[in-house]
């Protein structure tokens, strides 16, 4: 039985319930592939230079000259001089050419 307030409202109880909420789960991205070695290699060098270094020179102070001994492993040499001997250092000159082609003779 209805009670009296329902009665006089017209006998009908309205009741508002809330639907739930529905949770949407995330949407799945599936993980990237793994990381692989290639299956090609680069390119190897090409050779290296044709042309040989030149040969080394004797630096004494201001004077340039030619090793006696070029195929000596030593740091020293001596360039001799209308005064005498002048004892300097046996290094590779100095090359500024860069082609194809070989450097000049000098």
């Amino acid at each position: 039985m209805l009670a009296t307030t329902a009665q006089g409202r017209g006998g009908i109880i309205l009741l508002i319930v809330p639907q739930p909420q529905i949770i949407v789960p995330p949407a799945y991205r599936p993980p990237p592939p793994a990381l692989t070695t290639p299956d090609w290699m680069p390119p190897l060098p090409g050779p290296g230079p044709s042309i040989p270094p030149p040969p080394r020179r004797c630096y004494a102070g201001t004077l340039v000259c030619d090793l006696e001994q070029p195929d000596t492993v030593t740091d020293t040499c001596t360039c001799q001089t209308a005064s005498g001997n002048v004892t300097g250092r046996a290094l590779i000159p100095p090359s500024r050419h860069f082609g194809p082609r070989p450097a000049p003779d000098r």
